[in-house]
């Protein structure tokens, strides 16, 4: 009796699972080709349906022949599928034509308190001091985030310090994110597409910081035409530059630069005394091309450069007859360079894979001319952090409402924190360094149960190996979301994570 029951089960399961096809691709803006990250795609007969990630990949198994797909400010569109065989079909949305005499209200769609979505049309609807909006202060209108101080773009999330976030630009990892000590985030709102922050609950592909996940998604460039932007604020000036360099292959370069350091010379030059001088600004660089080498498989080079600096010098001055020149210069900031390839192994599979190059350096140069004495002393401190990132996610459709994710990672994270050049009538020269090594690999599974209950139920296990020192992590993740209505929700998550580097900030 309990074999006929169990052969009755499992003929059914089998049966329920050939009748599906399962359908997957990626979902672009028609006109521009842009990635549409969020879109909901939706089997019309079963109303069963999912999203598309932060790669616009979506993976659905259907029982009908039809699925429909909508996303906010974009025209819903229904396919029909012609063939019953697992298949890939890439989705291009029209933007809508708005009217005068038409108001359309779309409700979002309820989703985990534990993440928060933002795009960049909500984050430029929000005031900013510039010309632009800042990409980090747009966080802090979320629940759980909030400034460290007054007017400054530095976060925490959950009480803890700014140093326990983590900030993923197009999967690279970087290391400091700020402008101005705070005052303004590196990320140019002209490049990005989309924000995911985890506030807890972290997928397990994510680790090594305590607080929160900041995944950002930058634009792929327009592929249809030539499109450029300028603007002033007053903080600073920005340029944009984007287009096509071939029918498969899109760039986009984006470029900020202060305006108030010139203002600052020439106030200093005009003040009384008029001895010294003085500049203070930064400048960023952003670049970014993509090459859709057929519908399987897209390939991606990432490049960011952005560099503070405060530069204070003096005019020749003459002090109990000697005449001395001093300088000091200060920079620092961000070099970053990453190549991605995203690739649909199998209409069940996806991958994409990243290797991604990222520093962070202070440079404080002291010179010092003695023109009667002909002496010369420079000094020169350096402190730097340089990051080689590899990760590798792949995701399996296993079943309608059952994806399976496993990650593979490893980083190389190499710490000068004391370089210290003296030059002069005596020369030296003092070095201090700490390399750390991380790898991991995670695995995790995201189920949907009768459509309300949502779960990811995963662990990582991560080696780090420091000098002579090596530990084990294990660190299990557990994230449940039970959907009680239409307007309200319950979310109960665990999460074990470990973080081995650490930000420490100088007031002096």
């Amino acid at each position: 009796m309990r074999v006929s029951i169990l052969f009755i089960l499992v003929s059914f399961i089998s049966l329920t699972l050939s009748s599906q096809t399962l359908v997957s691709g990626f979902v672009y803006d028609a006109e521009t080709k842009e990635a549409i990250i969020g879109a909901n795609i939706i089997d019309i007969d079963n109303v069963s349906g999912t999203t598309s990630n932060n790669q616009a990949y979506y993976s659905l198994k259907i029982k009908s022949n039809k699925i429909k797909i909508s996303f906010i400010g974009y025209q819903t569109d229904t396919i029909s599928l012609k063939q019953a065989k697992d298949t890939i079909v890439n989705i291009f949305l029209k933007p809508l034509a708005y009217q005068i005499d038409e108001v359309i209200i779309q409700a979002v769609s309820m989703k985990p308190i534990n993440v928060q979505n933002l795009n960049i049309k909500e984050i430029k609807n929000l005031p900013s001091l510039g010309a632009q909006p800042d990409v980090i202060k747009s966080a802090q209108i979320l629940p759980g985030i909030q400034s460290q101080g007054e007017a400054s773009s530095m976060l925490i999330v959950r009480g803890g310090d700014p140093g326990q976030n983590m900030f993923i630009l197009d999967n690279t990892p970087l290391i400091y994110v700020n402008h101005l000590g705070g005052f303004m985030s590196v990320f140019n709102p002209d490049i990005i597409n989309d924000i995911t922050i985890y506030k807890t609950g972290f997928p397990a592909k994510y680790g090594g910081k305590l607080s929160s996940i900041f995944d950002i998604t930058q634009r792929s460039g327009n592929s249809k035409e030539f499109n450029g932007s300028f603007g002033i604020g007053v903080t600073d000036a920005n340029l944009s530059l984007e287009g096509k360099l071939s029918d498969n292959m899109t760039y986009i370069v984006t470029g900020r630069k202060t305006l108030f350091d010139v203002l600052l010379f020439g106030a200093s030059a005009l003040s009384d005394g008029g001895d010294y001088y003085v500049t203070y600004g930064f400048h960023d660089i952003n670049f970014k091309t993509v090459w859709k080498a057929n519908s399987k498989n897209t390939f991606s080079i990432n490049l960011f450069q952005g560099d503070d600096y405060l530069n204070v010098w003096n005019k020749k001055i003459n002090i109990t007859q000697n005449t001395f020149k001093t300088k000091l210069r200060n920079i620092w900031g961000n070099l970053m360079g990453a190549a991605s390839w995203n690739s649909i192994i199998s209409p069940k599979v996806f991958a994409k894979t990243n290797v991604s190059y990222s520093s962070y350096r202070v440079s404080d140069i002291q010179a010092f001319t003695d023109f009667e004495n002909n002496q010369k002393l420079k000094n020169k401190f350096t402190t730097k952090v340089q990051d080689i990132s590899l990760n590798s996610v792949f995701t399996t459709n296993v079943l309608t409402n059952w994806n399976l994710i496993g990650g593979l990672h490893f980083s190389y994270l190499k710490s000068n924190p004391y370089d210290y050049k003296v030059l002069g009538n005596v020369n030296s020269h003092t070095v201090m360094s700490e390399e750390i090594t991380n790898s991991a690999l995670s695995l995790s599974n995201k189920i949907e149960l009768f459509k309300i209950i949502e779960t990811d139920i995963g662990a990582r296990l991560g080696y780090y190996f420091l000098s002579d020192t090596s530990e084990f992590f294990f660190e299990p993740r557990l994230d449940l979301n039970i959907n009680i209505n239409k307007t309200s929700s319950l979310n109960l998550n665990f999460m074990q994570v470990s973080q081995a580097s650490h930000l420490m900030i100088s007031s002096g």
